[in-house]
């Protein structure tokens, strides 16, 4: 099983083996705090809601590259938008100068897709943001992880400004000659609030094709002494869903909660 995301917005396949079918959505509700749910064991495996879900978040991802033209607005191209950059020896948020135009889209026959550019930027730009008020322009703290995803079993622990959290995750891998897939994946967060401890329920999938959520960066996005977590909570190879978690903002029973996400399609 290969574990992979887009990177960008399309850096599209000049082949792709996936035709015109697109992932399915699945209906969800949202990220709410959960006790630790059990590995299941079961070998049926009903379709349970996809967390998170949605398009009613106030803030806006992408990436540079080429966008099918329902994953980008033309009310988009007059909007401020911000960038995470990544260097060498750290990561920044700041404002960044884009470049739109309609090209054909690469994939949809007749259709006119967006290319979306940065030509003044020399750092490489991890992801693109619009309307999340709360992210603080700056040097962000970041959380070094020894890994960026989790598959079922795995748990990875972190200190941030002197407090404990673990990331883990649950679910059934069944293998099959030359395949492997997960089944009611789910990741979680751990860490202390006011002080008692939450254990949040992060992502949830019905199953992972071919891909499995990765985490792009964790660390103090928002400046509230707190760690955040951008992350592509895909579940098929050829979905790319950069979803933005933040501590700012919280309900009482939440370490995190969305502020952003958007799907882009390969092919």
């Amino acid at each position: 099983m290969k574990f992979s995301y887009l990177p960008f917005c399309l850096f599209l396949f000049a082949a792709c083996n996936f035709g015109n079918k697109q992932p399915q959505q699945v209906a969800s509700t949202p990220v709410i705090d959960t006790p630790k749910v059990a590995v299941d064991t079961t070998m049926n495996f009903p379709e349970i809601a996809a967390i998170p879900s949605g398009d009613h978040f106030p803030g806006s991802l992408s990436s540079l590259g080429i966008c099918h033209p329902e994953e980008f607005k033309s009310a988009d191209t007059a909007s401020k938008w911000y960038a995470i950059y990544r260097t060498d020896s750290n990561y920044y948020y700041t404002s960044i100068l884009l470049q739109f135009s309609r090209v054909d889209d690469p994939v949809l026959e007749g259709e006119k897709g967006w290319q979306i550019d940065a030509p003044n930027t020399k750092d490489s730009v991890i992801s693109l943001v619009n309307a999340v008020p709360a992210l603080q322009e700056g040097i962000i703290p970041a959380i070094s992880l020894r890994n960026t995803t989790l598959k079922p079993g795995d748990t990875i622990a972190f200190k941030f400004n002197g407090a404990d959290y673990k990331l883990y995750a649950t679910g059934n891998t069944v293998k099959r000659p030359g395949d492997e897939t997960i089944y009611h994946y789910r990741l979680f967060l751990v860490g202390m609030k006011d002080g008692g401890q939450i254990t949040q329920l992060l992502v949830q999938h019905s199953y992972l094709d071919d891909s499995i959520p990765e985490i792009m960066l964790a660390g103090d996005m928002d400046g509230d002494g707190f760690p955040d977590i951008l992350m592509n909570t895909t579940y098929h190879y050829n979905l790319y869903r950069p979803t933005l978690f933040l501590s700012s903002g919280r309900s009482k029973t939440e370490l995190l909660h969305v502020v952003a996400m958007n799907d882009f399609v390969g092919c």
